[in-house]
């Protein structure tokens, strides 16, 4: 076994009591109160994780969706939308003890990765069984050796005792040494079969675009060479036998950031066009191999998931160019079953933060998404409702409250447990600095209270 280390439980916490606007009244709880339950799967509202996420030079990513089928009118969604992006900024101090989370909404906490075997890591997604993650890590160096510049890709098998997740066994290396790698997905209806972006050789050089917000030093690279790349993972089926990589998403300048729709026949996914270095969404039929543009704005758009039904999309931008990434969601236009353009997009936030990484709750009732909202020194996962006019801003509820970053969040199939990346805890790397690491909690079933939005439109304070 490879990590079995289990975090202690949280004491519980009761949810505050938050008035909750009248325009939302009726909506998905039962005995037609108003609020959306949290992460309820056949009756109870959970939470878990999935995925969706951008190359980060030097740090991380996310974002993902699944499926849910209702009658959605144009501007008017009953359930929820995802998406994702994040950058894992300079973390202040360690996060306290687990029995100091103030988390309502999430219990017994288990640490997946350690700083022990990985340098950091981040941006998981599940299998459609549950039982797998794929996620992107640098390994530790050995002693006197520096950490490797790029994201390696692997897939591992959640390690259980008496149905509880304590851990992962022995993660399983995918991608080629020395190539860069980002934003790992399942296929829905194949087992074992999986797409990542991958540059399949080193990259040729860290002068390359990407988008980065103003003063800070992290930025998200943009490496011609990364293309969506397939494979079925022998191990998942119990078999043995080598990787074997083949492109699916095969053109001129960055590809990535990809994942398949809810019915498998489609991969949603970002490039960067070389002669305009702006990223937009693309589409790819699996069945005919055409791309369809679906997306295309000035600034950058990424990181996009389907809706669980596959009639939208959500996915993070920098539309207005203030290097503010705001969370987007857009109602598909479908022929013949395959997506071939926009019919309406609504930006979910538009405030004075940066908001990636949102990722769709199975019951499509409401997204998680990453903020910088409490402070750039503290990103934290929030959560939206999705219900109703989608023009209509709601008031983001806190899911996580430690300190140092929290982001990347995805959920398991059943909504039971979220997943995402963490600087909580007491691993550090080797810089003595809080290591990224893979975390995993179970929902608790709470009531997530719906307000309007009360956002100000003053304009951020520097060191905020």
């Amino acid at each position: 076994m490879w990590v079995s280390r289990q975090a202690k439980k949280a004491r519980p916490h009761s949810a505050p009591d938050t008035e909750r606007s009248p325009i939302f009244q009726g909506g998905p709880t039962s005995g037609g109160g108003d609020g959306i339950v949290l992460f309820a799967w056949r009756g109870i509202l959970q939470l878990a994780s999935m995925r969706c996420q951008i190359y980060l030079f030097g740090l991380l990513m996310v974002g993902c969706g699944l499926s849910h089928t209702h009658d959605y009118a144009a501007g008017v969604l009953p359930t929820a939308i995802v998406s994702c992006a994040c950058v894992i900024p300079d973390a202040g101090p360690v996060g306290p003890a687990v029995s100091d989370w103030d988390e309502p909404f999430l219990t017994d906490y288990v640490q997946l990765t350690f700083a022990e075997s990985f340098h950091k890591a981040g941006e998981a997604y599940f299998s459609p069984d549950g039982a797998w993650i794929i996620f992107q890590a640098v390994e530790k160096p050995a002693e006197g050796q520096s950490p490797d510049e790029h994201y390696a890709m692997y897939v591992a098998k959640l390690q259980t005792q008496d149905g509880a997740i304590t851990g992962l066994e022995e993660p399983i290396l995918v991608s080629p040494k020395g190539s860069a790698n980002t934003c790992g997905w399942f296929h829905p209806h194949e087992p074992g079969r999986i797409l990542f972006g991958c540059t399949l050789v080193p990259p040729s050089g860290t002068d390359v675009p990407g988008y980065q917000r103003e003063q800070s030093k992290y930025r998200w690279a943009f490496p011609e060479e990364m293309t969506i790349v397939q494979t079925v993972v022998p191990q998942i089926l119990g078999k043995s036998g080598p990787i074997d990589l083949k492109p699916v998403v095969d053109m001129p300048g960055y590809c990535a950031e990809g994942s398949w729709s809810p019915d498998g026949k489609t991969i949603l996914y970002a490039r960067v066009l070389p002669e305009t270095q702006d990223a937009d969404l693309y589409v790819h039929d699996m069945a005919s191999g055409n791309k369809t543009k679906i997306v295309a704005a000035p600034g950058y758009d990424g990181g996009p998931f389907f809706s669980p039904d596959g009639q939208f999309i959500c996915y993070r931008s920098d539309r207005e160019g203030n290097n503010l990434l705001q969370i987007q969601v857009s109602k598909l236009k479908m022929e013949e079953g395959v997506p071939s353009g926009i019919q309406a997009e609504f930006a979910l936030t538009a405030d004075r933060h940066v908001n990636w990484a949102p990722f769709f709750h199975p019951s499509g009732d409401w997204l998680v998404y990453a903020t910088s909202r409490v402070s750039h020194r503290n990103y934290e996962v929030f959560a939206l409702p999705l219900t109703g006019d989608l023009s209509v801003k709601k008031e983001p509820v806190r899911i996580t409250n430690a300190m140092g970053f929290d982001g990347l969040p995805v959920f398991n199939p059943e909504g039971s447990l979220m997943m995402w990346t963490a600087q909580r805890g007491q691993d550090r790397n080797q810089e003595g600095r809080p290591s990224s690491q893979l975390w995993l909690a179970k929902t608790t079933g709470k009531v997530i209270p719906i307000s309007a939005s009360t956002e100000s439109s003053a304009p951020i304070q520097s060191g905020e």
